[in-house]
């Protein structure tokens, strides 16, 4: 099959595919955030196998990790190094064709070289790292004390796992549904709790990872006065906010949206110096059964975790490295 390359461009060979909510979510049409045809999926590594006229023909065999966020670079935001704020972006995997597949065509400047020794179940992850940090950044900028982090899967562990990497200890309680997630979480020393309801605790700062408009409420109700909320997770749909709660208590509302450049750039390196976050894999699928991988995850979602899909050629990537 032929890959008609433009210019920029680089041809890259599948090696790994993780399967993130969104496109879970893509996938059953919860969520229309994806042109029709697109081929799904954001947080791929791969190998360069062709490449455009005006690319440095250096880069051709190596391996890399696509930054799926494509820019203009043009617009007041990119010019401020805050590419993820662009007035023009798109996302490969929902605006264009992405990495659930054998072969992906990408921007050269959208991907980053990574190194051979890095297994792919690391490297696989560092996209949502990249979200995790611009996510735990906009947090420690409150610097509050106690902390409630509402939907305990992949993003909300990222978190957790990079705020102790960093050695910012701070009293934290999870909210997650899943028994897995909640095991995950507390053999890395969080207290993770099952249902919102179970929790009676004050606390004055709160991430929200579910996009959930009835959670988004109770935090309203229980944070504390002058508190703190950083939103990570993707409504389904626009929703009305409870102004007063916000305007009462003088909280301070944060979104997080995707990650800038330089914090894409910070978790290729946090990975290349040994950050590990591959305990959170349930299960790996070749791409071809792909379909298969996506309805395990919304049908067996409490036998899941995280889940990533392997190229042909690649049968060892879903095995311990």
């Amino acid at each position: 099959m032929d890959y008609p390359l433009s210019k920029n461009e680089v041809l890259i060979k599948v090696e790994m595919c993780g399967i993130c909510k969104s496109d879970v979510d893509a996938f059953t049409g919860k969520k229309r955030t994806f042109l029709d045809d697109v081929v799904f999926g954001h947080e791929f590594i791969g190998h360069v196998t062709e490449h455009g006229s005006e690319v440095n023909p250096s880069i051709m065999g190596k391996r890399v990790v696509v930054n799926p966020l494509v820019n203009c670079s043009s617009c007041k935001a990119c010019v401020a190094g805050t590419e993820n704020l662009c007035e023009r972006f798109s996302v490969v995997g929902f605006g264009k064709n992405g990495g659930i597949a054998e072969f992906s065509v990408q921007r050269t400047d959208c991907v980053h070289i990574i190194d051979e020794k890095i297994s792919a179940q690391r490297a696989v992850l560092i996209e949502p790292i990249a979200v995790a940090i611009n996510a735990a950044e906009s947090w420690m900028s409150a610097s509050k004390s106690r902390l409630v982090l509402v939907g305990g899967g992949t993003i909300g562990y990222l978190i957790c796992k990079y705020l102790k990497y960093k050695q910012i200890n701070r009293e934290t309680t999870v909210i997650s549904r899943n028994k897995k997630w909640r095991e995950l979480f507390r053999n890395i020393g969080i207290e993770a709790i099952e249902d919102f309801n179970f929790f009676d605790g004050k606390f004055d700062s709160a991430i929200e990872c579910t996009g959930d408009e009835g959670i988004l409420s109770r935090i309203l109700k229980q944070i504390d006065r002058g508190g703190h909320i950083t939103l990570v997770g993707i409504p389904e749909k626009g929703r009305l906010i409870k102004y007063r709660k916000i305007q009462d208590k003088s909280l301070t509302i944060s979104g997080v949206q995707m990650y800038n450049r330089k914090q894409f750039e910070i978790a290729v390196t946090l990975v290349s110096n040994g950050f590990d976050a591959s305990e959170i894999f349930s299960s790996f699928y070749p791409i071809s059964e792909s379909h298969q991988a996506f309805k395990k995850l919304i049908y067996n979602k409490s036998e899941e975790t995280k889940i990533a899909l392997y190229a042909p050629g690649n049968e060892r990537v879903g095995m311990n490295q």
